[in-house]
Order: structure tokens, then sequence, then C-alpha cells
């Protein structure tokens, strides 16, 4: 209750002034051009921003195409290293390296891709 004419004590010195019809839709308006330039500058970044999502999927996709091509087509690259060591494991490990760097190659360009693909739906 006290808090009540506390609010009404104060408002009761507002007096706002009246203005003009005309310099008020003078000023409407141009508030409503600013909001429209912001908005008109907003599309263009947005439109600025798939694009550059665009051209670093298609960049992505393609560098790790060729990763997986040269991967595949040219194992003899990566030598005959064994680690000297007579494990198991390891035998194992460089028999099928080609493989592994594929698969290598491929979540490489998947982690970076997908957050790609999310950030592009998530704008919609």
């Amino acid at each position: 209750m006290k808090e009540d004419l506390e609010i009404k004590e104060l408002l009761s010195d507002y007096q706002p002034e009246l203005t003009d019809s005309a310099d008020f839709m003078a000023s409407l308006n141009e508030k409503l051009d600013v909001v429209e330039d912001v908005k008109v500058y907003h599309e263009r970044q947005i439109h600025k921003y798939r694009r550059v999502l665009f051209i670093a999927l298609v960049a992505g996709a393609v560098v790790g195409g060729l990763l997986a091509a040269f991967i595949l087509l040219a194992p003899a690259t990566f030598g005959e290293f064994y680690l000297l060591l007579d494990s198991s494991f390891f035998v194992f490990l460089m028999t099928y390296r080609t493989w592994f760097l594929l698969a290598a190659a491929i979540l490489i360009t998947a982690a970076c891709t997908v957050p790609v693909l999310r950030t592009r739906s998530a704008s919609n």
C-alpha cells in the first residue's frame, strides 16, 4: 500500500508535453527509416555469412576428398617404417595404416563440415 502511494506521488509530478501530431509522425518516420536500414544491413550480413559458409563447406569437402584420394592412391609415399618395435599392435597399425589415415581424414573432414551445416540450418 505504501509503495502504491509512493508511485502515485512520483507520477503526479510528471506532466508530459503533448507535441503536434505532424512532429510525432516525422519523428516516427525517421525512426522507422533507421529500422529499415538496420534490417537491410542485417539481411546483407546474413547473405554474406551464408556465402562464406558455403565456400568453406565446398573447400572442406574438396580438400577432404583430395586427401582421401591421395592416401588411397599413394600409400608408398608414407614409407615402410615400423617404429622398430616388435609389438603386434604396431605391426597391425602399420599394416592397415592406409585405412587408418583414410578414416582420420574422413573424421577430420566431417568434424569440420558438420558445425558449418548446423550453423547454416540454425540461421534459417
